[in-house]
């Protein structure tokens, strides 16, 4: 790197310099060029010497600044209050030259209402006295120094940079390279000067394109190959083409690779699925043909003692009757698969027929008869007719009892509410869910291990209500299912 720093000053010309001796001969002086004198002014300051600052410029009472050290601020003051008649001599050229605000006693008299301190003559004599941040206020026919009109074109960051000995210190436009570079850390007027030639950056970055290098300030960049003398050193983008270019190449082939392999998974996968679907639609197909018969027979059979009823013994009736339930039961299991295989791709698997009951309490006790020693259940205070399927409410209502009675724990209870056009149905136990069963409540065939059944009960109940478009909410500790029904208009 040293080599390609001393061949880039060897084959480039200088196209300024800028050497600070004369400008920071004053030890003092070299608050007038420190950025972070301005920039962090008032952070620096504690809170009750600003307010007491403030309130002397407010009341004209420069007596209310206790600091000692402010005795050319009160001076100001006093001045403008006009408490006195003229400044002390060499006011402006005696330090401190600034004010604990971060701005030059120059500058107050220039924004003051003296017009004095606005003459042309005025300012071209004390311009030295004003901030280099201040010095873009001024009128552009002002004449500066050679020092000072560069110092003013220079952004706060690159100011600093000068200010505090790096060697090598870039801009947008320029590179400032420091002729003498054993002058490390913060300002000491004591040793070396400060002394910077200048050339364009365009040039610098011509040579390191050639070397297949660039430059970028640390404080820009995250990672580096090199740091040094306050640049890092990285490959440049050009100088990595070819790379990049095989790299892009061999990412895209790859890629192709991906995409085809997952293509080819998800062709399998729809079908294994297709195959999946027919194999379980030939299931059922076959155990919906193989039931038909007997199902037939049943009812059949049981229409036959349904007309001997009154012959039956008064403690069979009651017997019966379930099973004249549980047989109608079947035959509207055995319709509604046979509806389902003759649907072929229709989303609606399942078919309502709405029935308008006349006694919402005789429907709920008639559904959850079976249950009636095991369950408490609490029904509407004033009954009322209810439009619904009476079928597939009161499926809906045996998976939720079975599950309670089966997961739960005592008692559960079932209540039943009206609320405007929403007749609702809760089911609650005293129960814990654990974690994992909370997640695969609603999963079909998804078992607990107390579970004796299918696993398809809940499921069963989440599908009919979603296609119901009833509403099913479930809560926790203690566990509660609650089937919401709007009344069909």
């Amino acid at each position: 790197m040293s080599a390609l720093k001393r061949s880039f000053r060897e084959k480039n010309s200088v196209v300024n310099e800028i050497n600070l001796d004369q400008l920071l001969s004053d030890p003092n002086s070299f608050e007038l060029v420190d950025p972070l004198k301005v920039l962090n002014a008032l952070r620096n300051q504690n809170f009750s010497q600003m307010a007491s600052i403030h309130r002397a410029f407010k009341k004209c009472r420069p007596d209310l600044i206790k600091d000692s050290d402010l005795k050319k601020l009160k001076s100001w003051i006093a001045f403008q209050c006009h408490q006195i008649s003229q400044l002390p001599k060499a006011f402006f050229q005696q330090a401190p030259y600034l004010t604990p605000l971060g701005v030059s006693f120059a500058s107050l008299a220039y924004t003051s209402e003296n017009l004095e301190y606005k003459s042309e003559s005025w300012l071209q004599k004390h311009i030295q006295f004003f901030h280099i941040l201040e010095l873009a206020s001024l009128p552009h026919e002002l004449k500066l120094d050679t020092e000072r009109d560069l110092l003013s074109q220079m952004t706060p960051e690159i100011l600093s940079a000068i200010l505090s000995g790096q060697s090598w210190v870039f801009d947008n436009h320029y590179i400032f390279i420091r002729r003498q570079t054993d002058w490390p850390g913060e300002f000491q007027p004591s040793r070396t000067s400060i002394d910077y030639l200048i050339y364009n950056r365009e040039d610098w970055d011509k040579l390191l394109a050639k070397r297949g290098i660039e430059t970028s300030s640390e404080e820009k960049s995250a990672a580096c190959l090199l740091r040094e003398d306050g640049l890092c050193w990285n490959h440049s983008p050009q100088a990595n083409t070819k790379n990049i270019r095989w790299s892009i190449g061999l990412l895209f082939c790859l890629t192709l690779g991906v995409i085809s392999f997952c293509v080819i998974q998800i062709i399998k996968m729809i079908r294994s699925q297709k195959h999946e679907e027919a194999r379980k639609r030939f299931a059922l197909q076959a155990l919906t043909h193989e039931l038909r018969s007997p199902i037939s027979s049943l009812v059949i059979s049981s229409e036959q003692v349904m007309n001997q009823f009154d012959k039956l013994h008064s403690s069979s009736k009651e017997a019966f009757l379930r099973m004249f339930d549980d047989i109608q039961r079947l035959v509207r299991v055995a319709e509604s698969s046979r509806h389902y295989l003759s649907a072929g791709h229709s989303k609606e698997i399942i078919q309502f027929h709405y029935t308008k009951i006349l006694s919402v309490n005789d429907f709920v006790a008639s559904a959850l008869d079976r249950y009636q020693d095991e369950i408490v259940l609490i029904k509407l205070d004033t009954d009322q007719a209810f439009t619904l399927d009476p079928y597939w409410v009161a499926v809906c209502l045996q998976n939720l009892v079975q599950n309670s009675l089966q997961h739960g724990q005592a008692p559960v209870i079932v209540d039943v509410k009206k609320e405007a056009s929403f007749l609702i149905f809760s089911v609650r136990d005293s129960g814990q869910v654990s974690e994992l069963d909370k997640a695969r409540l609603f999963k079909p065939f998804y078992k607990s291990s107390a579970s004796t059944g299918l696993g398809l009960g809940l499921s069963i109940v989440q599908t009919v209500s979603k296609t119901m478009q009833a509403e099913l909410k479930v809560s926790f500790d203690p566990t509660c299912f609650q089937l919401k029904l709007e009344e069909p208009t």
